[in-house]
């Protein structure tokens, strides 16, 4: 069974932690809405609303930001980086560092 910490307790923020968190399962504790999609190809403002709970990976830190992954289907059980990358079936979510410790928790 996952034990999962606040990130305010584990993350203390810059790009050298959230390269050494890439793939540890993060999720919400309060929904997010309006949270802003990544999409280096097409570069448009695009938004989503993240239920609490959504269960995601972090995927790469963005100067000083995290890049999240969800699976489209909030029914998909998110196993690892490398399969949910690979399924084609996911989105990535920009979070700053002050809303993910305010925000999330860690699966540790």
């Amino acid at each position: 069974m996952p034990t999962w910490k606040p990130a305010s307790t584990v993350f203390q923020g810059g790009t050298q932690q959230i390269e050494a968190m890439k793939g540890k399962r993060v999720r919400t504790t309060r929904p997010l809405l309006s949270a802003r999609l990544h999409d280096p190809v097409n570069s448009r403002d695009q938004t989503t609303d993240l239920a609490r709970g959504a269960v995601g990976l972090v995927a790469n830190p963005l100067k000083d930001d995290l890049l999240i992954a969800y699976p489209k289907l909030a029914s998909t059980v998110v196993s690892t980086l490398d399969a949910l990358m690979r399924s084609g079936a996911f989105l990535v979510v920009v979070v700053n560092g002050p809303t993910f410790k305010a925000a999330f928790e860690v699966e540790t």
